[in-house]
């Protein structure tokens, strides 16, 4: 399949159509590493941060979202009721807003269409086992935080309880939503951690003698601070933000 530029997207947006629904593994023209960097900043430094310029995956999100706002208008009429976009694209989209763009606004826009999917069981099942897999297998914080908001958004009191769906949920998947409702603490208390971690690398980093430190210094300063790869990664780019 021919990769489609963002730059495609977002004169779609501009000129309010066409709303063509697109696979968002299939845009290009874009840093993904940098876009995910970026939205890492904006996650855990939301008070420092200049919002104003406009990242992929929010382009990406108000594309998606448009589309299925045009699916949408588009049903109302009576000969036009078939599902443009299926449940199965739907999900697929909103897994990767999250898992490989890390997108917190993408997943909070996009879930808000879940009966999309969920409006059926198949849907429903297809919907569930596509976060199961993905939150059994993600091991970063912000990543494994985002899943949680949007199953607990979707999921936890509705089909927990069987009072939405008309889907009846397996024992595995009662214990995975109940796994979602009890990892919530946790999850919250890490984000609390890792923002004290950057605040006290950057507090160091930015004293008189750090001041000039190279990465390679900043990393083994970040050890000496007993602070995870992960973390540093993170403050060493709210520190070079911060210094310009």
């Amino acid at each position: 399949m021919k990769k489609i530029n963002i730059s495609e997207i977002k004169r779609r947006i501009d000129n309010y159509g066409p709303y063509t629904w697109e696979d968002p593994s299939n845009i290009s023209g874009f840093d993904l590493a940098e876009n995910k960097i970026q939205l890492a900043l904006r996650y855990y430094q939301t008070h420092i941060l200049d919002w104003e310029n406009e990242l992929p995956d929010e382009i990406l999100t108000d594309y998606l979202n448009a589309c299925l706002c045009s699916e949408k208008a588009h049903q109302q009429t009576p000969k036009h009721q078939t599902d443009l976009i299926s449940y199965q694209q739907f999900s697929d989209a909103l897994i990767y807003l999250i898992e490989s763009l890390h997108s917190s606004y993408g997943a909070t826009v996009i879930s808000s269409h879940h009966p999309k999917a969920t409006n059926t069981k198949e849907g429903t099942s297809y919907l569930l086992k596509k976060f199961i897999n993905a939150y059994d297998k993600s091991h970063q914080h912000m990543t494994k935080q985002i899943l949680n908001e949007a199953i607990y958004f979707i999921f936890t009191y509705n089909l927990k309880n069987d009072t939405v769906f008309n889907y009846r949920p397996s024992e595995k998947e009662i214990s995975f939503l109940n796994k979602i409702e009890n990892d919530r603490k946790d999850l919250t208390h890490e984000q609390y951690e890792i923002e004290r971690k950057i605040e006290l690398f950057t507090t160091e980093i930015s004293k008189p003698e750090n001041n000039n430190l190279d990465f390679s210094s900043a990393k083994s300063l970040s050890k000496q601070l007993m602070i995870e790869p992960s973390v540093f990664n993170i403050a060493w780019h709210i520190s070079k933000n911060q210094a310009n």
